[in-house]
């Protein structure tokens, strides 16, 4: 679907380079510019798992179909290749704190003057402007900035930390999303486009049905949100491994009830885990009860 699309990207670490994985995955020829003997980013450095890191999979995880050139983007000479590259692109992307690519001379401005018709994305953490714009973080500041980690908690109220970083993944999908938006345009009316996308500006926009619930809830607290209730719950196997249930609506919940033969249930649809114990504790020992592969 992006065949003929040429895109350069400049980004580093998880974000972007998961955004032109995208965009190379639908046909667009990424070209990434890698620092010249930056052994501090170099792939080859982790994980340290060394069949991982001999069968490449850390790298292919976001670096898949992608070519590369390395520069020195400290000479006047790598700057130049960098920018005669980027002059030929239909998309550049960067990931560099704000006013880096400036400093470089690689930045929208300068190639805009070259190349109106580019489009150009910047990825961040918290966007070119801003009180927290200069900020470096990772995918956890973000997640706690936003509010999104304050809404993912176990049933002691604690924020649960996930293996997987998802601001990062959600940013590089957003990133590709807004990219492919903007070729559309420039398909339509010759322009480019600068595009500004940050993981703090996506995941508060995720909160805020969450924050609107809240603002208007006459009680504050873990009892107000779906992980508080029974039928909406992680439960653990006789096999020591879990199973979700999700049974919000109230036929998925007759359905359960009626399957594990507990028609006095049935009544219990909306009931939390708070005011419910005893039957927490029931539903705790049944599932314990059987296998996952059994469930």
């Amino acid at each position: 679907m992006l065949t003929g699309v040429t895109i350069v990207d400049f980004s580093r670490h998880l974000p972007g380079p998961l955004c032109t994985m995208r965009l190379a995955d639908l046909g667009a020829e990424v070209i990434e510019v890698e620092p010249f003997h930056d052994k501090a980013h170099s792939p080859l450095t982790r994980p340290s798992h060394s069949e991982a890191r001999e069968t490449g999979a850390f790298y292919l995880r976001s670096h898949r179909n992608h070519k590369s050139i390395s520069l020195s983007l400290r000479t006047n000479e790598g700057k130049a290749l960098a920018f005669a590259l980027a002059r030929q692109a239909d998309v550049v992307v960067e990931s560099y704190r704000p006013g880096v690519m400036r400093h470089l001379g690689l930045d929208y401005d300068h190639l805009w003057e070259m190349h109106p018709a580019v489009i150009y994305c910047s990825v961040t953490g918290y966007g070119q402007s801003g009180e927290l714009y200069q900020i470096g973080g990772h995918d956890l500041n973000v997640q706690a900035v936003s509010g999104f980690l304050s809404l993912v908690r176990d049933l002691e109220g604690m924020p649960v930390v996930a293996d997987i970083p998802l601001s990062d993944y959600a940013l590089g999908l957003n990133a590709s999303e807004q990219i492919c938006a903007a070729l559309v345009q420039r398909t339509r009316t010759g322009r480019g486009a600068y595009l500004d996308v940050s993981s703090a500006d996506l995941f508060s926009s995720w909160t805020g049905l969450h924050a609107l619930f809240m603002s208007y809830s006459s009680s504050i607290g873990r009892e107000t949100g779906r992980g508080s209730l029974l039928a909406y719950q992680v439960y653990e196997t006789a096999d020591g491994q879990y199973v979700a249930l999700a049974a919000l609506e109230e036929k998925f919940w007759l359905n359960f009830c009626r399957a594990v033969g507990r028609a006095d249930w049935e009544l219990c649809h909306r009931a939390s885990v708070a005011l419910h114990p005893e039957m927490f504790d029931d539903m705790k020992a049944l599932f314990l009860s059987r296998t996952q592969a059994e469930w």
